[in-house]
């Protein structure tokens, strides 16, 4: 099995596993997307984009999932994944 955990740590996911009863082979950590900004436009275009599929009546949950991977930025990607959960 794998699977991503966001901690302070490799000590910290470590010890939650551990408490969740599962061995560990191996953890490593991931390199995030660095370097790039959210801009302005970006935050305007997403937010646009949201509150169109809220008029219409979708869904809070729903329209993330919609909008959320068809927004041009990776760097948002994993707080849509976050939300999700």
């Amino acid at each position: 099995m794998s699977g991503e955990l966001r901690a302070g740590g490799e000590a910290v996911v470590r010890a939650m596993l551990r408490r969740q009863g599962v061995t560990i082979l191996k953890v490593k950590k991931l390199k995030t997307a660095g370097g790039k900004s959210i801009k302005e436009k970006d935050i305007a275009i997403f937010t646009r984009q949201l509150a169109t599929m809220m008029k219409s009546g979708v869904p809070l949950l729903q329209a993330f999932d919609i909008v959320g991977p068809g927004h041009c930025l990776p760097c948002l990607l994993p707080a849509f994944h976050w939300w999700r959960h």
